[in-house]
């Protein structure tokens, strides 16, 4: 398999949607279109919602209010979540090329996937009005922590999924949990987004501890494979739910 097929597969494992890209064309780092943190306009702005059908039945659908945007910035105790910048690439590939942080993907990544990804992120956030932040602790890149659109098919689609990943140096803080939970305040109280899913590999009990932290429920229908991981050490998932809490709903 070509590296950038094989590179945006692997993002699409992760729930990230796959950005638009030919064999031999070589992407800039970021879109040169204005986005949302520099003032630029949002795609979609005429319609006052986003529809998103499951390719196979056009009874599954998911409702986003476009009218709708994610702030920029969400404050934290340790810092802040913000939108990704040119700067943030460096940790980003460093992140995703370390075999502890990629422990139950099909394996680390190499530079160009991880520019895929990063070009992935900064334009689905335009684009949609909401999406993956880098988490700042300190000053410093600690990972990402945000929302993303998944596009394989699965009993669940469409959806909105919460996900998170931090540098090794930044494990054990709580970062992840109060991040996730700031993301998914956010979701419910700005995004009035009705409901949030939460996915990872049977195995990875550390993101598990996390959904429960976070307040998220086993869903009904728990495991599922993931119609794109051929590994079977770490196709089955399981997934996991989180709704408003009644005082979010206006």
């Amino acid at each position: 398999m070509h590296r950038s097929k094989a590179a945006a597969n692997q993002w699409r494992a992760a729930g990230e949607a796959r950005p638009a890209r030919r064999v031999g064309q070589k992407l800039p780092l970021l879109p040169k279109r204005r986005s949302l943190a520099q003032g630029g306009r949002r795609a979609r702005t005429k319609h006052k919602e986003i529809v998103l059908y499951g390719r196979h039945s056009g009874e599954s659908y998911l409702k986003i209010d476009s009218m709708l945007m994610a702030p920029s910035e969400i404050p934290t105790s340790y810092g802040r979540l913000r939108r990704v910048v040119e700067r943030d690439l460096i940790p980003f590939a460093e992140m995703n090329a370390d075999p502890r942080v990629m422990e139950f993907f099909p394996h680390p990544w190499s530079c160009e996937e991880s520019q895929v990804a990063f070009e992935s992120i900064e334009i689905g956030f335009s684009e949609r009005g909401f999406g993956v932040y880098a988490l700042e602790c300190y000053k410093e890149f600690a990972g990402i922590v945000g929302l993303s659109v998944p596009t394989f098919e699965a009993y669940f689609t469409p959806c909105v999924e919460i996900l998170w990943r931090l540098l090794p140096r930044f494990w054990g803080k709580g970062l992840a949990s109060e991040a996730g939970a700031a993301v998914l305040h956010m979701a419910f109280q700005t995004l009035r987004m009705p409901q949030i899913v939460a996915f990872t590999t049977a195995g990875n009990l550390k993101s598990i501890r996390v959904m429960e932290r976070l307040g998220m429920v086993l869903d009904t229908t728990p495991y599922f494979d993931h119609p794109t991981v051929m590994d079977v050490r770490l196709k089955r998932h399981i997934l996991y739910r989180a709704i408003p809490k009644p005082y979010m709903v206006k």
